[in-house]
């Protein structure tokens, strides 16, 4: 696998697959993205490629982890691009057209659904699917990968986090659920989806919240179950 930490100007590209978020971390969202250009790659001969905006927050799997795991995953290319000053203040538009089909000769775009970019972050999935249908390439917006139970703790529990308290022990959590299950199973969409319970587990611990959901959740985990569906 090729990668490539810009420090300044973008490198040029033979026509590719890509697939655009912070992806601090390979869950179960993230891995329907890499799919995606898999997928395409399968299809098409293209290259794929996974296109990572550093935010410099810390991260769930270190950036060798990251690029060891997306190497073995068969990404082609690895394009770590930090979030400068430059970069915040490109507008959208501007993006697409010289980054996205200039630079990387992008033929498909796959974004989840939340995805968002460019100056005042005004780039949305829907943006791209219109330029796509103008400039000639395929954008596939990935919707999130969430049960309605698991919908309605998580998204309480990710509002509360955002009023200060810390994500770090999760985090690490998550990080150590993750090589885990990965190491012991090789199936990186298993290791995702149960580092993913095991964060929102520690969060709802960490806030002393709980629900009927999560109660069952942990059950399956404390009797060595995974849990499927509403469990």
């Amino acid at each position: 696998m090729e990668y490539l930490k810009i420090n300044g100007e973008f490198p040029r590209l033979a026509p590719c697959g890509v697939t655009l978020g912070k992806f601090d971390g390979i869950h179960r969202g993230h891995m329907r993205l890499v799919e995606k250009v898999l997928e395409y790659k399968n299809m098409t001969g293209s290259k794929a490629v996974l296109f990572a905006i550093d935010v410099n927050e810390k991260m769930i799997l270190s950036r060798k982890e990251r690029a060891d795991f997306l190497e073995k995953a068969g990404i082609d290319v690895l394009v770590e691009c930090p979030l400068t000053d430059s970069f915040k203040h490109q507008k959208a538009e501007n993006f697409i057209k010289e980054i996205l089909l200039g630079d990387l000769h992008a033929g498909f775009v796959a974004v989840g659904e939340d995805y968002r970019f460019g100056y005042g972050r005004k780039g949305t999935p829907q943006l791209l699917k219109s330029f796509g249908a103008k400039y000639g390439f395929h954008a596939e917006i990935i919707s999130k990968e969430m049960d309605g139970r698991r919908k309605v703790s998580s998204t309480f529990i990710r509002e509360e986090l955002k009023k200060g308290k810390t994500v770090e022990d999760t985090r690490e959590i998550e990080k150590k659920a993750y090589i885990t299950v990965y190491e012991k199973s090789e199936n990186d969409e298993l290791a995702g989806y149960i580092s993913d319970d095991f964060g929102l587990i520690a969060d709802s611990k960490r806030l002393k919240y709980s629900d009927e959901w999560l109660e069952k959740l942990i059950f399956c985990y404390e009797n060595a179950r995974i849990p499927c569906g509403e469990f």
